[in-house]
């Protein structure tokens, strides 16, 4: 993952760091990093289901852009 964004995780808590994807207004990505984390992880976990829950983006004027990993 750190091949195509920066991550900080803090617990559940994962905060893309200057996200090449979500630079322009209006235009996110963390749809796409969210949905790769999904089919990453859910592969890795295959007992539970796992689900990202977008909280913030810097294309809507979010300091960066954070997701919620559950499962």
């Amino acid at each position: 993952m750190q091949q195509i964004g920066q991550i900080e995780q803090r617990g559940v808590h994962g905060h893309l760091l200057n996200c090449p994807l979500c630079a322009s207004i209006g235009h996110s990505g963390c749809w796409f990093y969210g949905g790769y984390l999904e089919g990453l992880l859910g592969a890795a976990v295959a007992a539970k289901k796992v689900r990202i829950r977008h909280l913030g983006c810097r294309s809507a004027g979010a300091a960066q852009c954070s997701l919620e990993i559950a499962h």
